[in-house]
């Protein structure tokens, strides 16, 4: 799976914005999670948020300016959320349409490198990359939005197996067996339900011992 250029149902602010931000700074940020799935690889769900991150500490210092810049441009207002060392939060507003946007500075290194489409500034995470985050998310936070973009990755040919494998990289404290305590009790219907159920009763195999001859 390619970056592919906003199938999905990003609102029109949140096209706008990614159109324009970080021109000057072409390629330190991309975007990642639910946003970079419904933009950019064709999932068909909404999101309120976009979420940018960089690994570069000198362009996070540039992220009032840089969203200023892209807000003006855009016609919008932004409103700061929160504002922490490694975390800036704003509300975007332009009419009736409305997003947040969630500029973090990442410190920890990628197993796939994002991608920076041609003639856009803000690259985009890999459905692999995404993957592995959103095993952690699962762990973490147990939200049904999470799931379905598993159930969406799955279904579009990523092997889950090996995403919790590279999830306990990232984060030591992630593997099948903390996966297996939360994953059942995460809401879901239909389709993703039973994608759920089947994934859980895949990991109580994975997770029994050995047959001893």
């Amino acid at each position: 799976m390619k970056p592919d250029g906003f199938p999905g149902s990003l609102n029109g602010l949140q096209r706008d914005l990614l159109q324009r931000f970080g021109h000057s700074h072409p390629g330190k940020f991309f975007l990642t999670g639910g946003a970079a799935l419904v933009g950019y690889y064709g999932h068909e769900r909404e999101t309120r948020d976009l979420d940018l991150f960089t690994r570069d500490p000198e362009a996070f210092e540039w992220v009032p300016q840089l969203l200023a810049d892209a807000v003006q441009e855009v016609g919008g207002e932004a409103i700061s959320a929160r504002a922490y060392p490694t975390f800036r939060r704003y509300r975007v507003l332009r009419g009736q349409e409305e997003t947040i946007v969630d500029l973090v500075l990442e410190t920890v290194p990628p197993v796939y490198p994002p991608v920076l489409p041609r003639g856009e500034a803000v690259a985009v995470d890999t459905p692999e990359e995404i993957a592995i985050n959103k095993v952690c998310a699962v762990v973490g936070r147990g939200e049904p939005r999470d799931l379905q973009d598993l159930f969406f990755l799955h279904s579009r040919g990523i092997d889950l197996t090996d995403s919790v494998r590279l999830a306990s990289v990232k984060d030591g404290g992630i593997g099948p067996d903390t996966l297996l305590m939360v994953l059942p009790a995460v809401p879901a219907t239909g389709s993703v339900a039973e994608f759920r159920d089947r994934w859980v009763r895949q990991l109580r195999m994975d997770l029994l011992p050995p047959a001893t001859e």
